[in-house]
């Protein structure tokens, strides 16, 4: 992608080398726009240290190719043995300006996943940084976040509440944000009419 398209030979009038031009092209064609993963099974894994035939798309093996499609990235280790719970943690966050530590592993429903020392905390690398740097959550309550980031796992911003309160502070904020909306909208429409 990052090859900027030139001519493919003299005298070629494509214009912008477009799709209908690339099904023209001569086999010995050189305008970079074929640059692509190899074809199944043909070569070698392209990633780092691997020495598997590339079964899947995009010129992985199928163990790579599974690691790009889940992380973004085929020469990920998924699973790291004999780490502590806070070196596990710390290499998967990012700190931003607001104070939040954002997860930078595999999410669902913007919650982090995380698994460590053979537990896995599905929608929960919030709980695992929690049971790491506050201490065991107590029997009959969820992990808030303070801060209505789901991915963030700042200890500071953790806080463990039961469910009934955690559906409160969410109902409360969502009605907060309508009349947020309700008055922004209304702003928009004096302004309109202002005009």
């Amino acid at each position: 992608m990052g090859v900027k398209p030139g001519p493919c030979r003299e005298g070629c009038t494509c214009r912008k080398h477009n799709v209908s031009h690339r099904k023209k092209c001569p086999p010995d064609c050189t305008c970079g726009l074929h640059r692509g993963a190899p074809k199944r099974g043909t070569v070698i894994c392209s990633a780092k240290n691997c020495v598997k035939m590339n079964d899947c798309a995009r010129g992985y093996c199928y163990e790579h190719y599974q690691r790009w499609r889940k992380h973004g990235d085929p020469n990920i280790y998924i699973l790291e043995r004999n780490v502590t719970a806070e070196h596990y943690l710390n290499k998967r966050i990012k700190k931003n300006r607001q104070g939040c530590w954002l997860w930078q592993g595999a999410l669902r429903k913007g919650y982090g996943e995380a698994t460590h020392a053979g537990k896995s905390y599905y929608n929960g690398a919030h709980r695992m940084a929690y049971e790491t740097w506050v201490g065991p959550i107590p029997r009959g309550t969820v992990i808030h976040h303070k801060c209505s980031n789901r991915s963030c796992v700042n200890p500071k911003h953790l806080q463990a509440i039961t469910a009934t309160e955690n559906s409160a502070e969410m109902f409360e904020r969502h009605s907060m944000l309508k009349e947020i909306r309700e008055l922004k909208r209304r702003i928009q429409d004096l302004e309109e009419d202002a005009a």
